[in-house]
């Protein structure tokens, strides 16, 4: 009897555990909008299996339960009934008896639903109202917008920020090196584009499907060209060469810094490279096959594993912050977005698969390309494969 009871505990638990692990991970997905969370997966699939087992394993007592009828209530002054023995059992004194479901538990369970839905309603109808009344409390990037935003007092602000950065720092540079490190040079972008720019708008969606089959080369020129390579050159900052680039920039600042997981790519070994903008290459920083763990990483979204190659945007936030200010992170992250943009079009008019990506860790994904998350940080992933 004391067994029986201890494993009755300790089932009640791993179902406790289980329903909550689901609760939490759902909540996380959907409000971190991350696409096939593998944790999230695996304390559901438990559950269900948890639940299944368990009407399996109780499907005469269930049978037995339902076919007394447990719903109708007793008539006013009935007495219960009394103990039946089970001599099936063998053992003396083992009795069943007919559980009644009172009618208060649905209407307390009804009820509790009802509640929820409204106040998730309420809670959705009041966002904007405390976005605005209480940013700090709410959301630190709100806080950060408003504490950004332009105005008198903004405005002088920026001067004076301006001016002490004027003092303190020089411009930084505007490509990343690797010093002694070797690079590897891409194929010429080719400038045939199998649809046109409105046809890839109306073709352009996200989509998490990759086939196992190996890119090429040359498609992977073309996808860095057109997000951030060198289109021309103009004459600003001091110099009458001064390189423009695939994508608007702020101040053609240039603050986004692109790297390339290389998993499936023809001529290419796998691993992960940085994008050496001025002469169109890349520059191998690990090689390996790093797919599995920088899924890990990217809350074990599991496509991010499929794809042939993913696209990491960092910000390198000086660049625009020399003359930008306190507002440098907005146009970072407005880079990062027509970079992205351009990856879109260009993979969709090249016939593969892509998908967005902003849910991530930002600490190991950091630590993954070896950056320090201050002065330049991840910001973006761009997940790109030939269509499954």
């Amino acid at each position: 009897m004391r067994r029986r009871l201890l494993t009755k505990i300790l089932l009640s638990l791993l179902l406790i555990l289980l329903v909550l692990g689901t609760f939490i991970t759902g909540i996380v997905q959907v409000q971190l909008d991350i696409n096939q969370f593998f944790y999230h997966k695996v304390f559901a699939y438990t559950l269900v299996g948890f639940i299944v087992a368990h009407l399996v394993l109780n499907r005469k007592a269930l049978w037995a339960y339902f076919r007394r009828n447990p719903f109708r209530r007793p008539p006013l002054g009935s007495r219960p009934a009394p103990p039946v023995h089970d001599a099936t059992e063998g053992h003396a004194g083992q009795e069943t008896r007919s559980p009644v479901i009172a009618r208060r538990w649905l209407v307390v369970a009804v009820a509790g639903a009802a509640v929820g839905w409204a106040l998730a309603a309420f809670n959705w109808s009041r966002r904007e109202e405390r976005a605005e009344s209480a940013p700090g409390l709410y959301d630190p990037s709100l806080q950060y917008h408003l504490e950004s935003r332009l105005g008198l007092q903004g405005a002088m602000r920026e001067v004076s920020l301006r001016v002490f950065q004027f003092f303190r720092q020089s411009t930084p540079p505007l490509y990343k090196r690797y010093a002694g490190r070797e690079i590897l040079t891409l194929p010429a972008p080719s400038m045939n584009a199998a649809m046109s720019v409105a046809e890839a708008i109306r073709a352009r969606r996200s989509r998490r499907k990759y086939a196992p089959r190996a890119i090429s080369l040359q498609a992977l020129s073309d996808l860095t060209y057109q997000a951030a390579g060198i289109t021309g050159h103009t004459a600003a900052y001091g110099r009458s060469d001064y390189a423009l680039r695939a994508a608007p920039s702020s101040g053609a600042k240039y603050p986004v810094e692109l790297y390339l997981l290389a998993s499936n790519v023809d001529s290419l070994d796998a691993g992960i490279y940085h994008y050496q903008v001025d002469v169109h290459g890349l520059v191998p920083l690990k090689l390996g096959d790093f797919a599995a763990d920088f899924s890990r990483r990217a809350l074990a979204q599991e496509f991010l594993a499929e794809a042939a190659v993913v696209f990491i945007l960092t910000g390198y936030f000086a660049r625009s912050a020399s003359r930008y200010g306190s507002r440098a992170y907005r146009y970072t992250a407005m880079d990062a977005g027509h970079m992205g943009e351009n990856l879109y079009l260009t993979a969709t008019a090249l016939g593969l698969s892509v998908t967005g990506v902003g849910a991530f860790f930002d600490g190991q994904v950091n630590d993954f390309l070896g950056i320090d998350g201050r002065s330049e940080a991840v910001l973006y992933l761009n997940a790109v494969g030939h269509p499954a």
